[in-house]
Parts: C-alpha cells; sequence; structure tokens
C-alpha cells in the first residue's frame, strides 16, 4: 500500500522470506500444519451445528502460517487476537482511503478502532519482538530475520519498522487466503455443478490418502475455482497510487502529485476483458486464459506485486483439499452474502455452514 523508501526497504527485507524456492520448501511443512488444523475442526463440527465460516477458516489459516513462518514466537491463541484488530482495522480505514489529503490530526470517523487495532497488534507482537532481539539465536523465522535486517542507512531496523513489516508479513500471508476460503464455501453452494467437479477432483488426485504437497500441482480445477474467486472477489479491491509526473489517460489529464485509485475489483467486472462477467466460471481460467496482463491482478502488479502470492496459491489449494478430502458442506439455502466495502472486500453478512463427513454427504 506505500511507496518510496518506506516501501523499498520493507520490500528488499521481506523478499527472501517469499521466495518460491523458500515457499516449496516450506510445503512439506505446511501440508502437515494444515492437516493438523483440520483434524481439530473435524473434532468440533456437527451436521446439524452450523460454524461460523471467517473464525473457522482464519483459525486454519492462522495455525498454518504461525507454525510454519513464526515458529513459536507468538502462541496461537495470542495471534487469534490479530484478526479481529486487523478486522477493525481494514473496516475503519475506508473514510481515511476516501480522503486521502486530510491530515491525521484531524479526527475521522474510525480512527478511535483504528487505534485500538493497532493498540492489539502492538500488545501482541513487541513482546515477541523485543524477546528476539534480547535472544538472538539466529534462526530464520520471519521475526528473527527482520530483527537481523538493516534499513536503507545500513542501521538495524528500529522496532516499529519491524512491528510495520511483521504486520504486512501476517496479513499477506493470512487476509488473502482466510478471506477467501470464506466466500468458497457460499459460493460452492449456489454453484452445485463447480461443487461436484471440484469433490471429484480432490477424491481423485488425492484417492483416500492424506493430502500431501505433490498433490498441488494435480488439482488444476482447485487452482482454477480459486482464480475465479479471486476474479470476482478480490481481497485488495482498491488502492491508491500517486502520479510522480503528469500523463494522460485516454482523454484525462493526470497532473504530478495526483492520487488515483486502482481497483482490481471494478477492472475484473469489464464486459470487454471478461465476458457475463458476474456469472461464476471456473473454466475461464482453464480455456482462454487472462485475455489481457492487467485485466486480472488480485494482487497488484508491476513492482508492487503482492509478495504473497505464492504463498497464497500453495496454502489455499493444500487447506481446501484437505478438508474436502475428509468434509463436505451440508446443503442449505441460504444465499451468497452481499459485499461490505472496507479497506479489504468482506461479506455483508456472516457466513454460517455445517459439515459432515466426506462419506455421509456428497454434494452441496
Amino acid at each position: 500500500m506505500s511507496d518510496g523508501p518506506p516501501w523499498e526497504a520493507s520490500r528488499r527485507n521481506l523478499q527472501p522470506l517469499f521466495t518460491a524456492k523458500r515457499v516449496d520448501a516450506l510445503m512439506a511443512r505446511m501440508a502437515e500444519v494444515a492437516h493438523e488444523a483440520i483434524d481439530d475442526l473435524a473434532l468440533r463440527v456437527r451436521p446439524d451445528e452450523p460454524v461460523d465460516v471467517a473464525t473457522e477458516m482464519s483459525r486454519i489459516v492462522n495455525r498454518t502460517i504461525i507454525r510454519v513462518f513464526f515458529g513459536d514466537r507468538i502462541p496461537t491463541a495470542a495471534a487469534d487476537r490479530i484478526i479481529p484488530a486487523l478486522y477493525d482495522i481494514a473496516t475503519s480505514l475506508v473514510v481515511r482511503m476516501a480522503l486521502p489529503r486530510v491530515p491525521h490530526r484531524l479526527p475521522l470517523p474510525g480512527d478511535r478502532a483504528f487505534h485500538r487495532g493497532v493498540a492489539t497488534i502492538d500488545d501482541v507482537l513487541l513482546p515477541a519482538i523485543r524477546e528476539a532481539r534480547r535472544h538472538r539465536d539466529g534462526g530464520d523465522d520471519v521475526i528473527a530475520t527482520l530483527c537481523a535486517a538493516s534499513g536503507s542507512d545500513g542501521a538495524e531496523l528500529s522496532e516499529r519498522q519491524v512491528r510495520d513489516d511483521v504486520v504486512t508479513m501476517f496479513v499477506t500471508a493470512t487476509e488473502t487466503t482466510s478471506l477467501t476460503l470464506t466466500w468458497l464455501w457460499p459460493i460452492l453452494r449456489a454453484h452445485p455443478e463447480v461443487a461436484q467437479r471440484l469433490y471429484d477432483e480432490i477424491d481423485h488426485v488425492v484417492a483416500g490418502d492424506r493430502v500431501r504437497h505433490t498433490h498441488v500441482p494435480e488439482l488444476r480445477y482447485l487452482r482454477a475455482v480459486l482464480d475465479e474467486l479471486l476474479r470476482l472477489y478480490p481481497v485488495g479491491w482498491i488502492f491508491p497510487r500517486t502520479a510522480l509526473a503528469a500523463d494522460v489517460i485516454g482523454v484525462t489529464g493526470i497532473p504530478p502529485g495526483a492520487t488515483l485509485l486502482v481497483s482490481p475489483f471494478l477492472t475484473h467486472q469489464m464486459a470487454e476483458f471478461w465476458p457475463d462477467p458476474q456469472r461464476f466460471d471456473p473454466e475461464r481460467f482453464l480455456s482462454g486464459g487472462i485475455p489481457h496482463r492487467y485485466a486480472y491482478f488480485p494482487f497488484g502488479g508491476g513492482p508492487h506485486q503482492c509478495l504473497g502470492r505464492h504463498v497464497f496459491q500453495v496454502e489455499a489449494q493444500l487447506i481446501v483439499a484437505s478438508l474436502l478430502s475428509r468434509m463436505r458442506p451440508v446443503p442449505s439455502s441460504a444465499p451468497v452474502p452481499s459485499l461490505k466495502v472496507a479497506a479489504t472486500l468482506l461479506p455483508h453478512e456472516r457466513v454460517r455452514m455445517a459439515f459432515a463427513p466426506a462419506s455421509r454427504q456428497q454434494v452441496v
């Protein structure tokens, strides 16, 4: 979201944590931890008792990311406090995003919720950062790596910069996945033909085995389902950019310093690129592919493309495949939720759904 030197410094420090080579090396561990998290869900769900989907997906994603990228530095219970805080921050930022030139010294609606969210995050993360700085053990987890990093001036990163980068890492690796998986279940419920094809692929590829990282390349339809979900519900639906120089877009003059709002959500709805754009159709990503480089950019584009793209693609497929190899959503007539506009694209209504063992429930 940021620009200039602060963005460049954070990108440089976080880039090594998100390389495809590093993520691929962690895939086996990611599959193992995701399976353990779904073990816990399977023990708690009942076919006649709907659960809050956003809460359960966040719990699975958080547990996976915390264990794989943060080691034991952040207890799971403490990490669970971060998600509601991030939700408050995402919701409260809308006014500031709409009025980017209003000075921060002038209070706006949402500012109090924002500061409460920041205080909660600091309460969780700062003790872990301070402990890592006191006892440098040479670890390669996120916090240890950032504590050993340096800024553009070669000096040690400040505590605030480490905090900011840890939050960036946490959001990058969790927010897109947990929100996308929250949207997945009502979409499958509304499109039983898509659901059945997805179940058939997972049953064929996994074949009763425990889901492993080696299954991921074979789950092509699952990948297409997730790509189509991000087309209709990109988590980062809008973001600001500053014009460095004068330009013209179409017939509109852009003065230097102007703020431009770039929206994947609106672009993904353009009929000139996406026929019948509001229809959920994973086949788009199996047949024709992406019609234009910037017709589809749920992870941004250019130098600002999200570092966590590969993490999402691996993690989301492992979680969905592991869950659907063991459980199925119970049929329900509840509609797909409407959209709630915040800093991210949220379901307006809470998504509740029951799950049953796959042997008992085969279709949505």
